[in-house]
């Protein structure tokens, strides 16, 4: 049987597009979940903080770069008066 290389580089990409895009949706799905619960959550000093803005983030993994939308929130120090800024993210 003669398959053509073609067919395995052309399914190969596929799927490196396939998990990219499934990577980069799990990312945005944790950021929104984050968004929704964040006034739920027990920790006092996560609650002090408000959405900035949203950027993008790039990630680059063996399958090639993610570009995915992440929340950036602040507050402000009580010590400085300055704007302090953070990604969040929880860890399960």
């Amino acid at each position: 049987m003669n398959i053509d290389n073609n067919f395995f580089n052309n399914f190969n990409n596929l799927l490196n597009k396939q998990s990219i895009e499934i990577i980069q949706q799990n990312l945005e799905n944790c950021d929104e979940w984050i968004f929704k619960n964040i006034k739920l959550m027990k920790l006092k000093r996560i609650k002090r903080y408000k959405v900035k803005e949203i950027k993008l983030r790039k990630l680059t993994i063996l399958n090639g770069k993610i570009t995915f939308k992440r929340r950036r929130y602040y507050k402000i120090n009580p010590e400085t008066g300055k704007e302090e800024y953070i990604f969040l993210w929880i860890k399960f």
